[in-house]
């Protein structure tokens, strides 16, 4: 009788590195691929053309699939806002979007001249020729609005006395707010016994918007000599051809560009110094309800549907002054601001 011996089964073999090797290295088999993709550091350069570059930088992996993802939404986005659209909800929407847009235009085209676009080409043309004007003659006629009225003051009192006619030249050349009371003061003395009431009622009035403007146009003229008179607010650029433009770039001011449809402003730190002919053109069809609206809370919803800045009408409206001087261009026939 024979004795046998069990021996433990044998443990399945291990494959080394020459031989996983060796497999990775013949062709068309499939423990090759699995080797070199789980096993070998050099994965990525055995795998084909398109994979490898994706392997070895994921950065374009990144990049394509960002752009497979955006070309998928271009191309089918609009099919969803169709299927959108057809809907109950998106007819809503479609619905108050015209009615808002529509209501928008109406609103415009009633009350506001800058609708049309050729008033507001011809608001635009006019409003470089003055940005223009300002910057070539700014050092020869720096008087601004002080020049405005006391020209008006010279014509007013052309049969006056003596005495107011030299007070109104000391008025003309006063620097300084506390000399401009001054000859303010003695230019209403002067010309309150030769004077017609009504002229001497509205040269009353030139008088106190001069003592007013004074401290304004003072710190105007310093921030003038920085460049930072002028912010141009537009919704467009201004088109090359036109003069404004150039001399904006010559003299290196700063071209912010935001509009309400054709009123323009330009601001001198705190103070508002608004372009008053195009201002007084812009706002003149403007009703006395309007008027009280502007500003507060109602501005949003009158920006919404007007494009009016608020901030310019209100400043406008606010300042009889600017008016005064507005009236007195429109009166002469032609610009007379100078900056």
């Amino acid at each position: 009788m024979s004795i046998v011996r069990l021996s433990p089964p044998e443990p399945p073999p291990r494959y080394s590195a020459p031989l996983l090797a060796r497999l990775s290295g013949q062709p068309g088999n499939i423990m090759s691929a699995v080797a070199s993709l789980v096993l070998l550091p050099s994965a990525a350069e055995r795998l084909p053309f398109p994979f490898r570059a994706l392997a070895q930088t994921p950065q374009l992996t990144l990049v394509l699939a960002g752009g497979g993802y955006v070309t998928f939404l271009v191309l089918f986005l609009p099919l969803y806002a169709v299927s959108f659209l057809v809907t109950a909800t998106g007819a809503w929407l479609v619905l108050l979007g015209t009615v808002y847009v529509g209501g928008r235009g109406l609103t415009r085209t009633i009350s506001y001249p800058g609708a049309s676009k050729q008033i507001q080409r011809d608001i635009e043309l006019e409003y470089t020729k003055h940005v223009s004007s300002r910057l070539e003659l700014r050092d020869r006629s720096r008087g601004g609005d002080v020049w405005v009225l006391t020209r008006a003051l010279e014509e007013l009192t052309a049969h006056a006395s003596m005495p107011m006619e030299e007070a109104a030249g000391g008025m003309r050349g006063a620097g300084g707010a506390g000399e401009g009371n001054a000859a303010a003061a003695a230019a209403a003395a002067a010309g309150a016994n030769t004077l017609a009431p009504s002229a001497f009622a509205e040269a009353e009035s030139l008088l106190e918007c001069l003592t007013e403007l004074m401290p304004t146009l003072e710190e105007a003229f310093g921030l003038a000599d920085e460049g930072l008179v002028l912010q141009l607010r537009r919704v467009r650029r201004v088109p090359l051809q036109l003069p404004g433009l150039r001399a904006i770039r010559w003299e290196g001011l700063p071209r912010q560009h935001q509009q309400g449809r054709g009123v323009a402003a330009a601001s001198v730190a705190r103070h508002s110094q608004v372009d008053l002919l195009i201002l007084d053109r812009s706002f003149s069809s403007l009703s006395a309800v309007a008027q009280r609206l502007m500003g507060g809370w109602t501005k949003w919803a009158i920006w919404g549907f007007t494009g009016w800045d608020a901030h310019v009408a209100a400043d406008y409206l606010a300042c009889r002054c600017y008016k005064a001087s507005c009236r007195l261009e429109a009166r002469a026939g032609g610009p007379m601001l100078r900056l």
